[in-house]
């Protein structure tokens, strides 16, 4: 009966070995197996086709060939129902898709494939009891009997486990010896418990196929050692060999030796050389061994570095011998000798010196060996160790040389040395400790007492108390100064310094070695300095300086009682003391720098510092610091002192300031009168620049007649000429106004674009005259300005007319306004001459020209600017000046907090229709100069007025009541009594008596306390000289119109 399951292999040279868990399932499913080229593979399948199998598994070289489409054409033809066809490959993607699409059912990837995966493919296909195998020819009887009976004896060896199987693991039959090495029974192997394969751990797996490939190329393999994994889970070591039978080569014939006593003999010794090697390694010693029969000589690594050779060198007994210091070979060929000789111990134990063949670094050598001999007594083997003990030898010859220079310095130094035996009490004094008092050997017994009762009576106690506790082991060492008496009855002062050099093993002292130092001189120079210092110190706490020493290093050793008294700082440990704790902070920087220079040059310093007193407050000290140096010119100590200068610096301080309060002054004085001289003569030249063609038209009109024409011209040469002296008055007063803080706004709610077409307006014929053009770039306001109406046109008019001065004739001057949610900017801008940078800065101050020169192009006092900056300041706002520079023109910007909300602004009152006339009304004036009352009679009469003017108040008051006026105007200089006389006079009287008449104070007093001044003495109008004639006669007609409530 035909398998129900095959696995085909293509292969071309040798059949590839299969994937493990293919192999593994194989075995264990017991497959048919069928190997083909890939030239027969075609035919093969269409054989395989036609033998009803259930599952057919393809592998090995399955490459694109032939046999793909022959696949395709058995799957698709009239024979379609064959078995399911497997193909196992290559993680090849484009292989897979052809044998799915040629009729494969599946396409495993063989290093991907599991176990679970093979199983779930032949879940449903039955077993054969047993695959088709092709057999050898049957053995003759005769020679099978002989053969079985050899075999027989073979396998029931206890030397040899063998086993009969195949490769893919099964055992069928197996001896005892590997029954008992696996620990397997025969019930087992009968119910085919034992697999060759599983009772393999994996790490051998991958060397089992190697062996297995071999064997199969070969008929058997070469013997290899693993393991086998026992029954009860333990391993067992082993050597495995085995054969192929067969033409198929699956049966094995399997030879093992179980090597677990052989690993435990191996791992035993390896272990013991691994500790002596380790301990050799250790103690850093080589090993050697002589063969004295074949005069073979053997080191190891460490003996050949010990003697300078590298570890591959080959070393001979004559490289030993060559090796050998010159010094030490006669002695070393003795101990040699004496080794060998077969009456001795044969131990060899030698100390010598060898000299490096290649590197001729010199070594001592520490060797120690053992001869044998034969039973003969013929030394035949020297083996040993050696250890180099060079640093040894080193150390031993440099406590030797310790031990004379040790020697040599108590000699020279003239020190006396003592050795206390301190159980026996016996003392050694050297010769140079008896000298040291003036005894000699025999005049004192080497005894401690000796020593003992020669110590100070004051000294002893604390002689005593200081050697028990060394003795006690709590003090390191024993030192101590004190006084002995000397042969004479004098006294020495000694230096004893000792220490216990030996103990029991409870620790008790029973040796101790010391030295003694006669220091009598230096006592007697430390008492003398002792005396120095106390004379030092009582100086320099007498003295009203604070004063410290330092050392080299700047470190404070000491300080004055008077520097403790000034600071209030306790007599603490001087080196935490620290100088931030009572220099002045800003004072530190500079000491600092000027005492490391001094440090570093060792040179003399002083410097002015403030420092802290006791009640924290900080006075100016000179401080002076000196350095003390010693024979070869090297600083040793520092020594410093501070006198108090607080009150001199303070008058110093106080003189520079005064000093400097006076040369202030006396420049601001001389810059005051420099620029009162400049303003005195612009002023001057400013006043009499108009009265020059006032006067001379004056004096052509009453000498002279002209045409009207001419006339027109003439009168109003006059006019604008006394406008720009009104003007330069109104200036001069505003200026005294801001100055004396009397300045005073009505503030209101303003709409600036008004304030600035007003301002336009003024301006406008100056501007014609010029042919300068005026462009206004008014954003529409969206609030207000709270402020006097009056004094931001003044500001705006300032600006304008400052710009057209200033600008050439048929420039541009630009006026814009623009707004943000808090802030109103006016910007006036000019193609005019410009600004010198360096005067930018001085613009707005009061009296200041940039041309104040004699040819001066234009005048003006320069105040316009300096009251449109106090006035833009007085309304809350900030005014600023630019230009590119000369020639370039210039922007004047003034910026202005706006009204939180939007106001109502009144509009702009149209003026109260005014009768050209003054028919029929009845003014009483008063002035006491005779040309201002001609100028009113004739000014008021030429517009219809009845006019009757008196040189004083008490003429005005007699005519009063006779004249009955409709309005009085007044002056108010006047002598004897005023114009504030003359109102209060009137209102006293009645309405009869013309105690209410309406009154108009004509004068030359401008300043707003004069006007409030007019106001509240009765006065309804304040108007000033130079009076324009329609503003009079606007103010007569509008009072006169006004209700009485109003006026």
């Amino acid at each position: 009966m035909p398998p129900a399951a095959v696995l085909l292999t293509i292969a071309d040279d040798h059949p590839p070995l299969l994937p493990e868990p293919l192999l593994i399932e194989v075995v264990h499913h017991n497959l048919a197996q069928l190997t083909t080229t890939a030239d027969a593979a075609s035919d093969t399948l269409v054989q395989l086709w036609q033998e009803s199998l259930a599952v057919l598994i393809i592998t090995g070289a399955i490459a694109p060939a032939s046999w793909l489409q022959t696949l395709r054409q058995l799957s698709k033809g009239a024979q379609a129902a064959g078995p399911t066809v497997i193909v196992v490959g290559e993680n090849d993607a484009a292989l897979a898709v052809q044998a799915i699409k040629a009729g494969a059912e599946d396409y495993w990837v063989g290093d991907r494939l599991t176990a679970a995966q093979i199983r779930a493919a032949l879940a449903d296909v039955p077993s054969p009891k047993s695959p088709e195998k092709l057999m050898a020819p049957p053995l003759t009887p005769i020679a099978l009997q002989d053969h079985e009976a050899r075999l027989q004896g073979f396998v029931e060896s206890n030397v040899v486990g063998i086993l009969y199987g195949d490769v893919y693991g099964n055992v069928v039959e197996a001896n005892d010896e590997l029954l008992r090495m696996v620990g397997y029974t025969r019930a087992d192997l009968a119910a085919g418990r034992l697999n060759w394969m599983k009772m393999t751990p994996p790490e051998y797996q991958s060397l089992d196929e190697r062996k297995c490939a071999e064997a199969r190329q070969h008929g058997a393999c070469t013997p290899f050692e693993k393991e086998y994994v026992r029954k009860d889970g333990k391993r067992v070591p082993i050597l495995i060999g085995f054969s192929l039978l067969g033409e198929s080569r699956e049966q094995s014939v399997c030879f093992v030796l179980d090597l677990t006593v052989r690993k435990q003999v191996e791992r035993a010794h390896s272990r013991t050389e691994d500790r002596l090697r380790m301990a050799l390694e250790s103690a850093q010693m080589g090993t050697w061994d002589w063969n004295l029969t074949t005069n073979q000589l053997i080191w190891d690594d460490r003996c050949k570095a010990i003697f300078g050779f590298p570890p591959h060198a080959t070393v001979t007994i004559d490289h030993f011998f060559a090796a050998l210091h010159p010094d030490d070979r006669e002695r070393l060929q003795q101990q040699i000798d004496d080794c060998l000789n077969p009456a001795g111990d044969g131990i060899y134990d030698v100390e010598y010196r060898v000299v490096g063949l290649e590197d001729q670094v010199e070594r001592w050598i520490l060797a120690k060996g053992q001869a044998y001999f034969t039973t003969e007594g013929t030394p035949k083997r020297l083996i040993g160790t050696v250890l180099e003990i060079t640093d040894r030898k080193q150390a031993e010859a440099a406590i030797r040389e310790s031990q004379e220079r040790l020697q040599l310095a108590i000699e020279g130094s003239g020190s006396g040395f003592w050795d206390w035996n301190i159980v026996t009490n016996e003392d050694y004094l050297s010769a140079e400790w008896l000298q040291m008092l003036g005894y000699e050997a025999s005049e004192l017994p080497d005894k401690y007492s000796s020593w003992e009762q020669l110590i100070h009576p004051d000294d002893k106690s604390r002689v005593m108390e200081t050697l028990y506790a060394h003795l006690q082991d709590e003090r390191h060492s024993y030192q101590y100064e004190y006084r002995l008496r000397t042969k004479t009855g004098g006294w020495k002062w000694i230096a004893n310094f000792g220490k216990v050099v030996k103990r029991d093993e409870a620790g008790k002292a029973i040796r101790m070695a010391g030295i003694h130092l006669d220091i009598s001189d230096r006592k007697q120079a430390e008492a003398q300095l002792r005396l120095s210092e106390a004379r030092y110190r009582t100086l320099a706490n007498a003295v009203a300086q604070l004063i410290w020493v330092s050392g080299a290093d700047g470190q404070v050793e000491f300080f004055n009682q008077q520097w403790y008294a000034y600071t209030g700082l306790p007599e603490a440990d001087l080196s935490r003391r620290r100088w931030s704790e009572v220099i002045h902070p800003d004072d530190l920087a500079p000491i600092e720098a000027i005492r490391t220079d001094a440090l570093a040059r060792q040179t003399a310093y002083e410097v002015e510092a403030r420092i802290k007193r006791y009640d924290q407050t900080y006075r100016w000290h000179l401080t002076r610091v000196m350095p003390l140096c010693d024979e070869a010119g090297q600083v040793i100590n520092w020594f410093g002192t501070a006198t108090d200068i607080h009150d001199r610096k303070l008058a110093a301080a106080e003189r520079e300031q005064l000093l400097a309060q006076e040369q202030a002054a006396r420049a601001a004085a001389e810059r005051a009168n420099r620029m009162k001289d400049e303003f005195l003569a612009i002023l001057s030249h400013e006043l009499r620049s108009p009265l020059n063609p006032i006067l001379g038209w004056a004096q052509l009109l009453q000498t002279r007649e002209f045409e009207r024409p001419k006339m027109l011209q003439a009168l109003s040469s006059i006019e604008r000429n006394a406008k720009l002296q009104t003007q330069l008055i109104d200036d001069l007063l505003d200026v005294a106004k801001i100055l004396r803080g009397k300045l005073k706004l009505d503030y209101a709610a303003v709409d600036l674009i008004l304030v600035i077409n007003a301002a336009i307006e003024i301006v406008q014929t100056s501007a014609i005259a010029k042919s300068i053009a005026i462009e206004s770039q008014l954003q529409p306001s969206k609030h207000s300005v709270w402020g006097d109406q009056g004094r931001l046109q003044q500001i705006i008019w300032n600006l304008l007319s400052n710009a057209i001065k200033f600008t050439p004739k048929a420039g541009q001057v630009t006026v814009a306004l623009t707004q943000t949610e808090t802030t109103a900017c006016i910007a006036v801008t000019d193609t005019g001459k410009g600004i010198q940078p360096e005067f930018l800065p001085h613009i707005f101050d009061s009296f200041r020209q940039e041309d104040v020169s004699i040819t001066r192009e234009h005048g003006g006092l320069g105040l316009g600017l300096a009251i449109a900056r106090h006035l833009t300041e007085a309304h809350g706002g900030s005014i600023a000046v630019s230009s590119p520079g000369v020639g370039q023109g210039a922007t004047f910007t003034v910026t202005l907090p706006l009204m939180a909300a939007p106001s109502a602004v009144p509009q702009a009152h149209s003026a109260i229709a005014v009768d050209p006339t003054l028919t029929d009304v009845r003014i009483l004036a008063v002035d006491d100069d005779a040309d201002c009352r001609d100028l009113l009679v004739n000014l008021l009469s030429a517009y219809g007025a009845e006019v009757l003017v008196t040189a004083s108040a008490h003429e005005a008051l007699a005519h009063l009541h006779q004249f009955e006026p409709d309005v009085l105007i007044s002056d108010l200089g006047m002598p004897q009594l005023d114009g504030y006389g003359l109102i209060q006079q009137i209102r006293s009287r009645s309405v009869k008596e013309g105690g209410q008449i309406p009154a108009i104070a004509l004068t030359a007093y401008t300043r707003e306390e004069d006007l409030e001044k007019s106001l509240a003495n009765g006065f309804q109008r304040h108007l000033a000289k130079p009076i324009e004639i329609d503003v009079l006669t606007r103010t007569i007609t509008e009072l006169l119109q006004s209700p009485p409530s109003e006026r």
